[in-house]
């Protein structure tokens, strides 16, 4: 097994944990004893059992465990829980051994899981139906955006939301995926036909013996005849509202005693330098206006203030 310190659980447990975020700069691992490490069901985010033990095993008899185990301090005195390294825990179980190499860090609750999904995600021999549930996982249960997920992972932004859209495919489409009857490849190409799930479901019959070039080349046309029958129904939609007999506004009449203010009104004409004072003011508004409504509203007003003035010198 891989030369570490050597060391018991009750030893392992005062050790001082790495800063966030500084696991690369820790160069000293425990090896604990199995008996003491709590796996909790749930924390793994393969679908079933986990596949290969027999393999790793088989790697971990002949090399030792290369990379040690992340666990961090149970509730329970002198034992620890898996953060990441489920199945080389199991493997070492499985081959009768009695100590594994550990990192113990001190986590809360969001980090333990980000830790543990992403070694789980960044595993190459994980399906892709997996990596897309964890991805899900982390953005449920964290706090984090798809952006950081991205830099967790190490990958581009695009990475996260092209697995994020095959939990969108319908149910045939995932079973064939998690089977291995379909590509990762081809079941994103089937996602470009979202939200057509009767699309997808008509095409999953061929769309795993068709390369992926020909899948594409045959989405690419359905995408296209989709949106060709999407701007008919529009156009026709539109001609059919400029055939309809448009409706005459009503005019509102104004009431007798709206009338009746105008009619009564006592008016006393404003001078010339009045209303070039009035008009010069409500012309500032109007340039310095923060709006264009507001703007507007002092046009209106000016215009109404000379339509009044004109009225006036008649």
């Amino acid at each position: 097994m891989t030369t570490v310190e050597t060391a018991t659980s009750a030893e392992a447990a005062p050790v001082a944990a790495p800063a966030e975020g500084a696991l690369k700069s820790v160069k000293k691992y425990l090896e604990l004893s199995v008996k003491d490490i709590i796996t909790k069901a749930g924390d793994n985010v393969r679908s079933g059992e986990l596949p290969d033990i027999e393999g790793l095993a088989a790697s971990i008899a002949a090399e030792g465990v290369i990379e040690p185990i992340i666990v961090t301090a149970s509730e329970t005195a002198g034992k620890f829980t898996v953060i990441a390294g489920h199945r080389r825990l199991t493997a070492v179980r499985s081959l009768g051994l009695t100590t594994i190499p550990a990192l113990v860090i001190d986590a809360d609750a969001d980090r333990r899981l980000k830790l543990a999904l992403v070694e789980n995600i960044q595993r190459e021999d994980m399906s892709p139906l997996d990596k897309a549930k964890g991805i899900a996982k982390l953005l449920k249960n964290t706090k984090l955006e798809q952006k950081e997920i991205a830099q967790a992972l190490g990958v581009a932004p695009g990475f996260v939301s092209q697995y994020l859209a095959l939990l969108d495919l319908p149910q045939g489409a995932l079973d064939d995926l998690r089977d291995g009857k379909l590509s990762f490849t081809q079941a994103r190409t089937l996602c470009r036909l979202l939200p057509d799930v009767k699309a997808i479901e008509d095409l999953l019959f061929e769309a795993s013996d068709l390369t992926v070039s020909a899948l594409d080349a045959k989405v690419s046309h359905l995408v296209a005849a989709a949106h060709k029958v999407a701007a008919e129904a529009a156009e026709e939609a539109e001609e059919e509202s400029d055939a309809k007999p448009k409706k005459k506004k009503v005019k509102a009449a104004p009431s007798e005693k709206e009338i009746a203010y105008y009619t009564d009104a006592d008016f006393h004409p404003l001078k010339k330098e009045d209303i070039r004072d009035l008009m010069i003011g409500y012309k500032r508004k109007e340039v310095n206006a923060d709006t264009e409504k507001k703007r507007e509203e002092y046009r209106l007003i000016l215009k109404g203030i000379t339509l009044a003035a004109d009225l006036r010198l008649k």
